[in-house]
């Protein structure tokens, strides 16, 4: 499932609150440090899940190799390409929803495709039930793109208030 929210100021605190050491999950985080600062920060954020009736802890060490393979090394490349690619567009006046058509289309190629790959090697692990839960979030360009694989869900929350949207 995919989401694009408008404007986003990503926190670390709200990344962090949610990271739970002792038990199988796993957090990942990696700025990508492709944009200059008047376009906000890009980077990625992935949350994985490991579930409990199997070898979730093993799942999860299993996935990560996979999504920086997978997912992480080629949205560093697409971001790369973009930075790029907003620079141009901007030196040459092209509209917003040009730009942000280019980049949704972009990111969700990427988005897709690292976690269509992880979940099929994770299918074809020899391991038995290498089973996890995946929750990605992409910012860049202040937008957040967001993707999951199995049940556990994105949530948008406002710190001052402590309400959170389910992102659909």
């Amino acid at each position: 499932m995919f989401y694009v929210k408008e404007h986003v100021e990503f926190s670390e605190a709200c990344f962090e609150r949610f990271q739970k050491p002792e038990n199988r999950d796993l957090c990942i985080s990696v700025d990508l440090n492709t944009l200059p600062s008047e376009y906000g920060k890009a980077l990625i954020r992935i949350v994985m899940d490991g579930m409990s009736h199997g070898d979730g802890k093993e799942a999860v060490e299993l996935a990560a190799p996979m999504l920086y393979q997978y997912l992480i090394g080629p949205m560093m490349a697409v971001s790369r390409k973009l930075a790029l690619y907003i620079e141009d567009c901007s030196e040459n006046n092209l509209p917003e929803d040009v730009i942000l058509a280019h980049i949704s289309n972009s990111i969700y190629a990427v988005l897709l495709d690292g976690l269509d790959r992880t979940n099929r090697a994770l299918c074809n692990s020899s391991k038995p039930e290498p089973y996890c839960t995946i929750s990605v979030a992409v910012v860049f360009y202040r937008h957040i793109y967001t993707a999951n694989m199995g049940d556990s869900p994105i949530y948008l929350m406002d710190l001052n208030t402590q309400n959170k949207e389910l992102i659909p």
